[in-house]
This record gives C-alpha cells, sequence and structure tokens, in this order.
C-alpha cells in the first residue's frame, strides 16, 4: 500500500463528484489508463465495461441523464495494495428523480493512473432506480 496509490484514489474520487456535480468527467477521464475497466452496478452499463472509451461514452450518459449528485466528504479509506475503497454518500436528482445512496467505491490505481473502478450500491431506492430506466 502507498500513500500515492491512496492520494491518487483521493483524487479520481473528487474529480468524480465534481464531474457529478458540473456534469463535466473530463478531468477523471484524464486519470485513466487506456485499458482501464470498471464494473458498473445498474443500468445499460451494468457489470464489466472495458476501456477509456466505454468510460467516456457511460460519463455521457451521465451528463445526458442530467445527474445532480452532492457527494459526502469520504466516511472511510481502505487500501490494500493498488487497491483503495472509499465510502461515501451521495444525494440529489438524476432525471429529475430524488436520489440517494450510500456507495463503496473501489479504485485501482497503478503509475498515477486509475485502471479500474467497481461501485458498490448500500442504501438506494431501487424502485427509483427503475423507473428511470424506464
Amino acid at each position: 500500500m502507498s500513500q500515492t496509490n491512496i492520494d491518487t484514489a483521493l483524487l479520481a474520487f473528487k474529480y468524480l463528484a465534481e464531474g457529478h456535480k458540473a456534469g463535466s468527467f473530463d478531468d477523471y477521464i484524464n486519470l485513466l489508463t487506456d485499458d482501464y475497466i470498471f464494473y458498473a452496478p445498474a443500468g445499460a452499463f451494468r457489470g464489466k465495461n472495458v476501456g477509456k472509451a466505454k468510460a467516456i461514452e457511460f460519463y455521457n450518459a451521465i451528463t445526458v441523464a442530467k445527474a445532480d449528485f452532492l457527494f459526502s466528504d469520504p466516511i472511510r479509506v481502505t487500501a490494500t495494495g493498488d487497491t483503495i475503497v472509499i465510502e461515501f454518500t451521495d444525494e440529489g436528482t438524476i432525471m429529475g428523480i430524488p436520489y440517494f445512496n450510500r456507495i463503496a467505491s473501489s479504485f485501482d490505481i497503478k503509475d498515477g493512473k486509475v485502471y479500474g473502478y467497481r461501485e458498490y450500491f448500500g442504501d438506494i431506492d431501487m424502485d427509483a432506480m427503475n423507473k428511470m430506466q424506464g
């Protein structure tokens, strides 16, 4: 475990938080490796997604859905090797529907870049999530 990896994960978390509030994920995208792999827990991107281009597609979809979330400060940060897990809450709206969730996000860090990301939902209204997905 390295402090540099923790710092990179916290920076990635900051950029994701800013993206969800402002609608631009460019700073986060710039931290990704080209072979970035992410797992989404719900929606059209549910499951494993591979590549920076797929991440751009995913974050563009979030922007189009008018997601407006406010992330809490990290509640807990846990690090093992190159994997850093950050627990937090976020709340706001997506497609005009109120949203609240407690999340654990796992960042895999290598050479100052994010090469993997997994998101685990905790407290979430799945009925609201299903309405958003049509």
